[in-house]
């Protein structure tokens, strides 16, 4: 896998991560994941609108057009069934990537 693809695949999974928790919008997404991972990840919007629009396409999420607390509109997306499925599916395979990777390098046995 190319380190592109590593990236974007990791970016797609942070964006589902952070979407299964609630109704969020973009903005909401790009913060949730850096403070989850303690500013170790960041997603930027250049990066995250595009996910968010393919996820839609694909059914993983849905989108719906809200005034936001600060009366701006803004885009809300919520994790859909088969976009829970996908992100166990990615986790998995994720899981299965590092535990390959380590045993590789020597680090778990």
């Amino acid at each position: 896998m190319k380190k592109t693809e590593l990236s974007k695949t990791l970016n797609e999974l942070l964006v589902l991560s952070a979407i299964k928790k609630g109704k969020i919008h973009g903005y909401q997404i790009s913060k949730e994941i850096e403070i989850e991972s303690e500013g170790y990840f960041r997603v930027t919007p250049g990066t995250l609108y595009p996910i968010l629009k393919m996820f839609e396409e694909k059914g993983l999420l849905e989108g719906e057009w809200e005034e936001s607390k600060s009366n701006r509109k803004r885009r809300f997306y919520s994790i859909t069934e088969k976009g829970e499925e996908e992100l166990i599916f990615r986790a998995k395979n994720w899981r299965k990537f590092f535990t390959n990777l380590f045993s590789t390098v020597g680090v778990v046995r």
